[in-house]
């Protein structure tokens, strides 16, 4: 992805806070598929932690638009495919955060 994992994280952070309140790994992952030059084709979602709780469409959703680094077979731009994986839980709002580490210790 072009854009960097900070405005994934801006576009999602909302959906964090609500979910983890009913679930302790909220998680989704998308398959993606990209053609030569780098436009997203197709997503699948691959997993949920809760069967169609709706995270899967959340990632999905924040794929759309964006902008990606295509596949390279001898140096040419080709098609490919890729899993985005998302633990919610984990997503912080980066404006939020000092500077350093990007990511917040799970509580367990």
């Amino acid at each position: 992805m072009i854009t960097s994992f900070n405005d994934l994280e801006r576009q999602n952070v909302h959906v964090a806070k609500f979910v983890t309140q009913y679930s302790a790994f909220p998680s989704a992952e998308v398959m993606c598929n990209v053609d030569g030059n780098g436009n997203l084709t197709s997503t699948k979602i691959v997993n949920e932690s809760k069967a169609n709780g709706g995270l899967g469409a959340v990632a999905v959703k924040a794929c759309e638009g964006a902008k990606f680094i295509p596949a390279l077979d001898n140096g040419k731009p080709v098609p490919g495919q890729f899993n985005l994986a998302i633990d919610f839980a984990m997503l912080v709002n980066p404006d939020d955060m000092a500077p350093g580490s990007h990511l917040k210790q799970r509580e367990e």
